[in-house]
């Protein structure tokens, strides 16, 4: 069964067009044994932490169809890869780990518009800050403001399940009360804004900060 090419093999026919591919490669597609071949020949090799990012960069803003997504669906069920972890569970230490290593990594992080309306008014009263700073190995935080030791964090309704507008949402709020949990007991003051309040009034929800 024949695959179609990502998007980056379509880059490259449009490269080579009107020119002789090295590999006598131009308009063809590998067939599913050799892309198999090639899978298992990666498999196993271990990407550093830049390589990582680039591929991060590289798949931000694709938008795939609908028969994309389908079709990445069907080739992932019939490949079948065994996988090590099935039926198996990381332990606390790992998953403690895996968080941590997730943390330290400097993937490029889109800013929402109410992150943009509360650093502006930040900028306004000439507060000092800093923008998604790791702390505790638990969170990173939208906004840290160093000399208070105050944490600025601005949750989207949807996203943060807002009883008020998404009381539906399946996201949990689990994770947040943890980390600010943990935030409180390390000395640091949090503040969650919902993103109708900031929406509503950023300098109100500014002001609660400094009460």
């Amino acid at each position: 069964m024949a695959l179609k090419g990502h998007k980056t093999w379509n880059k490259g026919v449009r490269m080579w067009e009107g020119k002789e591919h090295p590999r006598g490669m131009l308009g063809k597609k590998h067939s599913y044994l050799t892309k198999e071949k090639y899978s298992e020949v990666r498999r196993g090799v271990k990407k550093s932490i830049e390589h990582k990012r680039k591929i991060a960069e590289s798949h931000m803003g694709i938008k795939r169809s609908e028969e994309t997504k389908k079709r990445i669906g069907e080739t992932r069920r019939i490949r079948k890869i065994p996988s090590s972890m099935k039926g198996k569970y990381h332990s606390e230490e790992t998953k403690q780990k895996l968080r941590e290593a997730r943390l330290i990594q400097k993937i490029p992080n889109k800013e929402t518009g109410i992150e943009l309306k509360v650093e502006k008014e930040l900028q306004n009263r000439g507060i000092n800050y800093q923008k998604q700073v790791p702390l505790c190995k638990i969170a990173i935080v939208d906004f840290y403001l160093p000399e208070y030791r105050i944490v600025i964090q601005c949750d989207g309704c949807y996203w943060h399940s807002c009883p008020l507008h998404c009381p539906n949402s399946p996201k949990s709020r689990h994770d947040e009360a943890t980390k600010d949990a943990t935030l409180t007991f390390n000395g640091f003051n949090v503040y969650r804004f919902w993103e109708h309040e900031i929406n509503e009034s950023v300098e109100k929800c500014i002001n609660k900060v400094f009460e």
